[in-house]
């Protein structure tokens, strides 16, 4: 071959018969980027299987390999942690000092409320340190005004039980809150007296919920199913016992009922009738017997039902027309009957009236002085028990609650009379909480936010209110018991335990049993416990429970009557309720 005429004739790419396409600017876009409308599957094919085709999917493979890699490994790296404990001196360093830290906020905590119970322990009247009073009412006279924490107007709401037109008056309310998980908040109890038989009451009962009356917008509570009659038994009272008042033997229904809790969860009524021993006793029922479904909807079910049906309470000495008793728990919760204020009367609940003694110290000048000596012939005034008791520690939640920071109150009455006209005081009784349960102080007149005070006024029954509105969480003795600063600090923890932890379990006591929800004497400790009190079993608290017991940023139910024809509940924290307590020498 002539090899310049070879090397002339590729000298001029343009020239050249093979090369003039693909240099031409229509040949490369042919030959590399392929149009829709001149492409074809065999050009298609050869852009794929092209050498550099084959570079660049290789480099994307690589590509996708690495980042799969990379990618199981990520994910793989809690693995790691776990299982070979790369890094974890770190954490564990940083996680030991926030539970240090946390462990001495709480131990310094405990230190404070240790020393402050030695102290209580110590006075001969823990009462004087534990009394507040945010603002000047040193005087005795001074009225505790009360006002609503619920409602907008911090007024009392009224409750309306649904007696409309000529229908018979429902008066002396009284609420128990239903668990929060149920459809309504509470249930009410109420004594009306049909018109006609004037001599004979009932007591009827319905589910209330909160609404808002028409055209004004006040918040009332309301009957949301149709109010119905207890059905409960009835009896004449026997033959001579009735002497000053000789028609009370016949049979008068039930009145004055006093609705309540007991430590235990019992939702109780005590409630007057016509007497076995006397001529009008006081008796005492549980309402699970005479409520349909109470006892699911109030989840009471592993709870002995005890009174199923109506039970005199003992006296070791019966008055011919007894009225307003209540009942009150001790430490332990074996069950007494307070029957009387004025002239002290208290024995147990249990046990056979011959063996009946009254336990209580006479009550103190300071409650005493309260009934005054008038001037008027038609005028007097009485001291009058008024509503249930309650258990309440002194303190805000969570400090322990022991046998020198924890009382018993109830509401008591002082009742004047004019000719017909009837006006009463109402004052909180503060009792030790263990017995003979001594008066140990008193708060000044109650006077409640949104009532007439010329009106007459009276408190039926109060109740906790934990379920609806409690700020804080519950009870939890292994973390709020302060068991394991005890186990820790060095100065006798046996002697600093008994101050903290009192128990005592009288022998032979049929009461004396845990309360509801807290079945067992014991309780495991929690995670969120030290890893030391792992090791032992601890006691509950006997003061605590959801029903009998608060502390004083705790809700309490105040249900009033009016004028023997209306009815209403103020909410209040115990502390208001407390405030300014004058202290009983």
């Amino acid at each position: 071959m002539d090899t310049t005429k070879l090397l002339s004739a590729s000298s001029s790419p343009s020239t050249s018969p093979r090369l003039s396409d693909y240099f031409s600017r229509e040949g490369a876009m042919t030959r590399w980027l392929p149009q829709s409308g001149r492409s074809s599957p065999s050009a298609l094919r050869r852009v794929l299987t092209s050498s550099k085709a084959r570079r660049y999917f290789k480099k994307a493979l690589r590509v996708l390999l690495l980042a799969a890699v990379l990618l199981a490994f990520l994910l793989s790296l809690p693995h790691i942690y776990r299982n070979y404990g790369f890094f974890d001196n770190r954490d564990e360093q940083s996680s030991t000092v926030a539970n240090d830290n946390k462990d001495e906020t709480e131990r310094a905590k405990f230190m404070q409320h240790l020393n402050m119970t030695r102290q209580l322990a110590a006075h001969p009247s823990p009462l004087t340190l534990l009394r507040y009073c945010s603002n000047d009412r040193r005087s005795q006279s001074s009225a505790n005004f009360l006002v609503s924490a619920l409602t907008d107007e911090r007024t009392l709401a009224r409750m309306d039980f649904l007696n409309r037109g000529k229908m018979a008056r429902r008066y002396n309310p009284n609420l128990l809150p239903f668990p929060k998980n149920y459809k309504h908040p509470y249930i009410g109890f109420a004594r009306q007296s049909p018109k006609g038989i004037l001599f004979h009451h009932e007591i009827v009962w319905c589910e209330m919920d909160w609404q808002d009356t028409p055209g004004i917008g006040r918040k009332i509570l309301v009957c949301v199913t149709p109010p119905q009659v207890l059905k409960l038994a009835e009896w004449p009272t026997k033959k001579g016992l009735c002497k000053s008042l000789p028609y009370m033997a016949l049979p008068l229904g039930h009145s004055d009922p006093r609705i309540m809790f007991s430590p235990r969860g019992e939702p109780l009524m005590v409630v007057g009738n016509n007497g076995i021993s006397n001529c009008m006793g006081q008796f005492v029922i549980d309402l699970r017997v005479v409520v349909p479904g109470l006892n699911w909807k109030m989840n009471l079910h592993g709870v002995y039902i005890r009174y199923k049906e109506l039970t005199e309470l003992p006296r070791p000495e019966y008055s011919e027309i007894e009225k307003n008793w209540f009942l009150m728990w001790d430490e332990v919760h074996v069950g007494y009957v307070q029957h009387d204020t004025e002239q002290r009367s208290v024995s147990l609940l249990q046990g056979q009236r011959s063996k009946q003694v009254n336990i209580a110290q006479p009550a103190p000048e300071c409650v005493l002085s309260l009934k005054k000596k008038l001037s008027g012939t038609n005028q007097g005034n009485d001291i009058h028990q008024a509503t249930n008791s309650l258990r309440v520690t002194l303190c805000d939640f969570p400090c322990i609650p022991t046998i020198h920071n924890t009382v018993l109150i109830e509401l008591m009455h002082v009742k004047y009379k004019n000719h017909y006209e009837l006006f009463y005081r109402r004052y909180a009784i503060i009792m030790n909480a263990t017995a003979p349960f001594n008066i140990i102080g008193r708060t000044g007149n109650l006077m409640y936010a949104g009532t007439d005070e010329r009106a007459m006024l009276y408190t039926v029954s109060i109740a906790w209110d934990h379920d609806h509105h409690q700020d804080h969480e519950d009870w939890n003795e292994s973390v709020h018991g302060g068991h394991w600063v005890l186990d820790q600090i060095n100065d006798d923890p046996a002697n600093d335990s008994a101050v903290l932890h009192k128990r005592a379990t009288p022998a032979g006591s049929s009461d004396s049993v845990s309360p509801a929800r807290n079945t067992s004497t014991t309780q495991s400790p929690t995670a969120a416990a030290p890893a030391k009190q792992q090791e032992k079993q601890i006691p509950l608290n006997p003061f605590v429970n959801k029903y009998y017991h608060g502390w004083l940023d705790d809700m309490i139910m105040i249900n009033i009557g009016i004028n023997d024809n209306d009815s209403g509940v103020l909410h209040v924290r115990a502390r208001d309720l407390l405030e300014c307590m004058h202290v009983c020498q």
